[in-house]
């Protein structure tokens, strides 16, 4: 019986080894960056009557500043975010994606000095949709919505 024992937990100490050795095979990545390419898909479900209200939300762990340029819009604001804190940046609806199997040039490109979180909110009457941004560093090549 205690050779059982013994087995089952040499087994088990070699098998949370092998876990935490390869565990950053599938991490997570990162959700924090410097630099972020975003986009609004259109919402189905959406008033068409209503005007959209497009937000994204940045907050970072330390004081920083950054920008958000949209280059089909001509659309460049500054920000600048307080450790610890949340600064909202309006965007014009316009920039929200709107024809589906097409590609279209309404990319939001945000950047900062220090890391930042960038979070996206699409607000009407009827609905509203949030997405987390995921920083360059983190994009692979291929996406479905």
């Amino acid at each position: 019986m205690y050779r059982l024992y013994m087995k089952t937990g040499m087994v088990s100490l070699l098998a949370a080894a092998f876990i935490m050795a390869f565990s950053w095979l599938w991490a997570a990545p990162d959700t924090k960056g410097t630099k972020f390419w975003l986009a609004f898909p259109g919402s189905y479900f959406a008033s068409p009557k209503a005007g959209k209200n497009l937000y994204l939300y940045i907050t970072s762990d330390t004081s920083t500043t950054g920008n958000v340029y949209i280059p089909a819009l001509f659309f460049n604001q500054n920000f600048s975010v307080n450790a610890g804190e949340t600064t909202v940046v309006e965007l014009p609806g316009a920039c929200e994606l709107r024809s589906p199997n097409t590609i279209e040039s309404r990319g939001i490109r945000v950047t900062a000095g220090a890391p930042v979180t960038v979070y996206g909110m699409s607000k009407d009457v009827t609905i509203s949709d949030a997405f987390l941004g995921m920083p360059v560093t983190a994009l692979g090549t291929e996406y479905f919505i």
